[in-house]
C-alpha cells in the first residue's frame, strides 16, 4: 500500500512557520482546498517584508493544541487570523486586519466591510469560502 501523502495534505511550499516565524500572525486556512491554498500563497507574497504573517492549515495537529477555543467547524467556515497577543480574527475581520498589517495593502483602497458583517453566520466568501464539498 502506498503511504506516501496526498498531495492535498502536504504542506504548500515555502511558507513561514509559525515555529520559524517568531511575533508572527498566524494564518490559519483549509490545506486541503486548492483555493484556499492559491489565497495563502497571495497572502505570502503580499508579506513582501517578510516576517508579518506565518501559516498554518487548520488540519495541522498544532492548531487544535494552540488554539483550543477555535472549533474544526469554526475553522472550516472561514480564514482566522491570529495576533501575536492570541487574539483572533475570523473571516471578514481577518481581511480587516490583514489590510492593517500588509504595508502592500496600505496602497490600496481599504475593503468596505461593515462591522456587522462578522457577525453573520454562514462563509465568508469574500477571501476564503465555504468549502466542505472540495
Amino acid at each position: 500500500m502506498n503511504t506516501a501523502p496526498l498531495l492535498s495534505d502536504a504542506a504548500p511550499a515555502r511558507l513561514p512557520d509559525p515555529d520559524q516565524t517568531e511575533g508572527s500572525h498566524v494564518v490559519i486556512y483549509d490545506g486541503q482546498c486548492n483555493f484556499c491554498r492559491t489565497q495563502v500563497q497571495r497572502l505570502r507574497r503580499l508579506d513582501c517584508c517578510g516576517g508579518r504573517l506565518s501559516f498554518l492549515s487548520l488540519h495541522d495537529p498544532r492548531v487544535a493544541d494552540r488554539y483550543p477555543n477555535l472549533s474544526h467547524d469554526q475553522l472550516m467556515q472561514q480564514m482566522y487570523v491570529i495576533d501575536p497577543d492570541g487574539k483572533s480574527y475570523g473571516g471578514a475581520d481577518a481581511i480587516r486586519f490583514l489590510s492593517r498589517q500588509l504595508p502592500l495593502l496600505w496602497l490600496m483602497p481599504q475593503p468596505t466591510i461593515p462591522p456587522a458583517a462578522s457577525e453573520q453566520p454562514g462563509p465568508n466568501l469574500l477571501f476564503y469560502g465555504d468549502n466542505q464539498g472540495e
